[in-house]
Formats: structure tokens, sequence, C-alpha cells
């Protein structure tokens, strides 16, 4: 079996490998090769499921619809700009040393609960007016097309005169070429690509004035070019870096927070989900393997926080931050009975002399 993770070498396993590391289950060294197994094995119930789950690169699996799983519907709230907030994990493999030292480590299957943003399953023009909610007349979409188009680019959308099956990533959101004045050859005659989508297609553009849609097919050479309000975002997709806005990065890092007993929960949610704890899983059951349905526990301990030590007065923190009491004396003063002043003087110094107090 070969199969390559992004930003590694190809990995090559064989039944000798295997053999040769259940010997030597202990050394570090070998476990590189079973620990990616591991990681294909835990995902492919996942991948199996498209219609389930939404699984993207580093072991990281979404739920668009975890009902069934125990995820109630106030876990999928609306974000702005038209997207929506889904709960998953993340999850890795990874080789841990045991009480005992190196010697004695074992391959552990690190699971936790995360949550991301994706673009709602709606029409272009309606992700516009949650964007620009001042302009929910498209006055100004024009004037708006340029940051419009940073923030969609590569959006795959769907049309409403083509088969679903057709998808096309978008480029640009083209400003001032709009389907009323823009002209191209068809039948062996210039027409506009508003006359043309009502001569093939019966279809009468409601917003001639908007500007068109650079898109780019998935299996096609050149361009093409949209009236927006034919365009509709296809569901379940991931939204990028490039397309959050600060806005949407505040709301999404505050709504992803969760406490150590919401975390747990909502973990083991997903690994119920993902049939990581089914004794009967055919990938996990084929490495010979089996996942334990208790995490792995460890001792902890509060520390007691630190101090800071102002003047002679020490505070507490509180709240991760060290107040310091009012009227505080920074320093030390101490008084000098004796003490001298020397100033040395440059080449383009006025000065005579130094002289010492």
């Amino acid at each position: 079996m070969t199969f390559r993770r992004e930003g590694e070498n190809t990995v090559t396993l064989s039944k000798e490998k295997l053999l040769a590391f259940g010997q030597h289950r202990g050394e570090l060294g070998n476990s590189r090769e079973v620990i990616r197994l591991l990681e294909l094995a835990s995902n492919e119930f996942c991948l199996a499921n498209p219609d389930m789950f939404l699984c993207y690169k580093n072991g990281k699996v979404y739920l668009p619809d975890g009902k069934q799983f125990g995820f109630a519907r106030e876990e999928y709230p609306i974000m702005p700009e038209g997207t929506v907030l889904l709960p998953g994990s993340a999850k890795s493999a990874a080789f841990i040393e045991g009480p005992k030292g190196r010697q004695n480590g074992n391959i552990a299957l690190i699971v936790d609960a995360s949550k991301a943003c994706f673009h709602q399953h709606e029409p272009l023009l309606s992700k516009y007016k949650s964007m620009f909610t001042a302009d929910l007349q498209l006055r100004n979409f024009d004037t708006n097309a340029a940051q419009f188009s940073s923030q969609v680019r590569g959006i795959f959308v769907q049309t409403e005169h083509l088969p679903p099956a057709k998808m096309f990533k978008i480029i640009e959101v083209v400003a001032g070429q709009i389907p009323s004045n823009t002209r191209f050859s068809y039948k062996d005659r210039e027409v506009t690509v508003e006359d043309y989508f009502k001569e093939r297609y019966n279809i009468a553009l409601q917003h001639p004035q908007l500007p068109l849609v650079k898109c780019r097919g998935l299996r096609l050479r050149s361009d093409v070019f949209f009236p927006p309000e034919l365009c509709k975002i296809v569901a379940n997709q991931r939204v990028t870096v490039q397309q959050q806005t600060t806005q949407l990065m505040q709301q999404t890092v505050k709504l992803s927070a969760m406490p150590p007993a919401k975390r747990i929960v909502d973990t083991t949610r997903n690994m119920a989900a993902m049939q990581l704890l089914n004794p009967n899983n055919p990938f996990v059951n084929s490495l010979g393997v089996k996942i334990l349905d208790k995490p792995l526990t460890v001792d902890g301990r509060v520390m007691i926080e630190p101090g800071m030590r102002y003047g002679r007065e020490t505070c507490k923190a509180a709240e991760g931050k060290w107040r310091s009491p009012r009227q505080t004396e920074y320093v030390t003063g101490g008084r000098l009975d004796t003490w001298a002043l020397f100033f040395l003087a440059g080449v383009n110094d006025r000065v005579e002399e130094s002289k010492c107090m």
C-alpha cells in the first residue's frame, strides 16, 4: 500500500513492515508508517459517507447535520455574511510514551472537538445583501464589486440555466462589465449577454445592470461569464482564511470556544458519529487494532499563580492579569549625599573645558 500525506514524501507499507513494527512496538523510529495507516483507517468511514461528513486535510471532519448524533439546532448558529458554523472534530495519530518510559509507548488516536464556518447554500445575490446590508436594493453593486469579489473568489457556484452537476469556480466579479452592454458572437452575429439568455434560455434578467461574474468550469479551457442573479452557491464549502472578514473571524473565535466539560461531550459525540467506538468498524478492525472507549486520563494539579512585585507591595493575578493597586510605589528611592556630574565635550561642542561638580 502506498499513500502520501500533504507536505511529506510518499510512504509505502508492506506486510513485512507491519510485522516488524508488531515485534518492536516500543521503538519510536518504527512508528511513522503505522501511525499514518491508523490515520487513514480512522478516516475511511467518513470518506465512505460524503453525505454525512465533510472531510478536510489533517484529519478535520465536520457534520452538516448532526441531529442524529446529539447536536442540537442551536449548535448550528447562522453567522455573518451568509455563513453558518458547523461542529466537527480534528483527529490525528501519535506515538505517546507510557508511564515506563520511551520503550513502553503506545499509539494513540487524538480527537478534539472543533468548529468551522461554511458558506450557506443560497443565491449569490443573497450573500451580497448579507455582506452589504446598506445596499439591499443593489444600487451600489458595481461600486462594491472589488470588495465583494475578494470575499467570494474561489467559491463554487451552480447556475439556474444549467444542470446541477455543472459547477463553476468564481474568479472575479468584473466591475463595469454588465449584461446589457457586453457583446459576443452568437450564431454569426453579435448579441448582448442579456439578449443571449432571453433568446437561448428564455430567461429575462431582472438585474441586467449588475456586473458579470467571471468563472472557470471544472472541464473548460476558457473562462465564462454569468449574470450574478443566476449563480447559486454550492453547499458545504468551508470559508477560507482569505474569505474571512474581521467581523466573521471574531464571531467564529467567540462561538468556537468551549468549556472543558462541553468539549468532552462534543468530542465523544464526534467519535460516535465517525464510528470510532464501534467494535464492528471494518476499517479499524482490518488493522487488528482496537480503540478504547475511555480516553486516556492523567492527574492534574492547580498551580499557585505567580505574583508581581511593585516596590514594597506584591499583587496577585486576577483573570490572568496583574492589576497593580492605586498609588503603587514602583521603585524604592534612596538618598545620595555625595554625587558628581561629568560632561564630556565633543569636537564640535563650544565648551572650553569639562567641569566637575
